[in-house]
């Protein structure tokens, strides 16, 4: 599971700097301190992996979460939900969601599936589609930010596919299936 690192009193982008996180594989960062009143920016690194913005404006805490499929599988969404509410009585109901850009179900093709994706609770988000696998990560994210108590209208999801070819993202899935540039893009958010 990946580790929680809190930001108290320096920018988000230089604590995840200072956490030991690399950019490819961010753990869970949130903020929340006297700076973060006025105004504190964190920069977010993703590429094909959903980067989820969870901002509790009651308590302005803002959490940006790394969803893949290995930490979407194993509820990183959940467990975030769960630390925000001990740490600062977060209500799921009473936060907004933001899913990033990402890779969408028509670009995200498999040949085979991970065990995890193989589970009941996943069949309704994988399909068979000319003889690979479809993987519809979004969904699964959205229904159980649901079960965890979202507001469904409170969850946004960005339009852009990353894994799409005609994307101006970057994809590490078109680059091992396309010969496309690899890399991250960058997700700015900023508290006020």
């Amino acid at each position: 599971m990946s580790d929680i690192h809190t930001v108290t009193e320096l920018p988000a982008g230089l604590a995840i700097y200072e956490s030991g996180a690399s950019l490819g594989n961010l753990s869970p960062h949130y903020g929340n301190s006297e700076k973060a009143k006025s105004r504190q920016e964190a920069l977010y690194a993703a590429a094909d992996c959903i980067p989820l913005v969870i901002y509790d404006s009651a308590h302005h805490v803002l959490a940006l979460v790394h969803l893949g499929w290995t930490g979407t599988s194993y509820g990183l969404y959940a467990e975030v939900l769960k630390y925000m509410s001990h740490e600062y009585n977060t209500q799921p109901a009473d936060c907004f969601y933001y899913l990033g850009p990402s890779i969408k179900e028509d670009s995200y093709r498999k040949e085979s599936l991970a065990l995890p994706l193989q589970t009941k609770e996943w069949e309704p988000y994988v399909s068979e589609k000319a003889g690979d696998y479809t993987i519809d990560l979004q969904g699964y994210v959205v229904d159980n930010l649901k079960r965890c108590g979202a507001n469904p209208d409170s969850i946004r999801i960005s339009c852009h596919d990353t894994g799409d070819p005609a994307s101006d993202y970057l994809s590490p899935h078109r680059a091992n299936n396309h010969n496309d540039p690899e890399g991250r893009n960058g997700l700015l958010v900023v508290m006020r």
